[in-house]
């Protein structure tokens, strides 16, 4: 009898904690931005994160932070487009730059973001983190603003746990369309 009572006093404290983590969950913003304006310069720590290809980009790269609620925080690191390329000479041929990373809190690389971020000029974009499950998202959606020819689209990117990186899907959405 009193392990009777012991196992339902067990499955009444799972079922409260397991409602007040949907309730958490539903409080907090589903879809959390990338604030272009909280991006740091790399701090010295995140330096090893970057391979041998970002050595010659360092004083560009920025560190944006991104989190919600208590969750870990992920970074997106990026180089500045605008920023390097006001250094260079107006007749200088284009570089190519590597693309954004989305880090981890302890630097393993969780992907690589298909365009550049915040800009890649003439295009410009903005990253969303959404359909957070247990304080980690599962999709990224990158809202690409370009004025050539590919015209303004929508990158979704999601999470394969069993890979532990981000896939970018095979097709893209163009704003506006269905």
């Amino acid at each position: 009898m009193r392990v009777r009572g012991l196992r339902s006093w067990s499955v009444v404290v799972c079922l409260l904690t397991a409602i007040a983590l949907h309730a958490y969950d539903k409080a907090s913003p589903r879809t959390v931005k990338v604030r272009v304006d909280r991006c740091v310069l790399l701090p010295p720590q995140q330096r090893p994160w970057l391979g041998q290809e970002w050595e010659r980009f360092l004083p560009f790269v920025r560190s944006c932070e991104v989190k919600r609620g208590n969750s870990p925080p992920i970074y997106v690191l990026a180089i500045s487009a605008e920023d390097f390329e006001a250094t260079l000479p107006r007749d200088a041929p284009a570089e190519r730059l590597p693309k954004p990373l989305v880090a981890s809190s302890d630097g393993r690389v969780l992907g690589r973001l298909p365009i550049g971020f915040p800009d890649d000029p003439p295009r410009s974009s903005e990253v969303s983190f959404s359909d957070w499950v247990r304080g980690f998202p599962r999709q990224i959606q990158i809202s690409v603003n370009d004025p050539t020819v590919l015209g303004d689209r929508v990158i979704v990117m999601d999470w394969y746990p069993t890979a532990k990186t981000y896939v970018s899907r095979q097709k893209e959405k163009v704003k506006g369309s269905k």
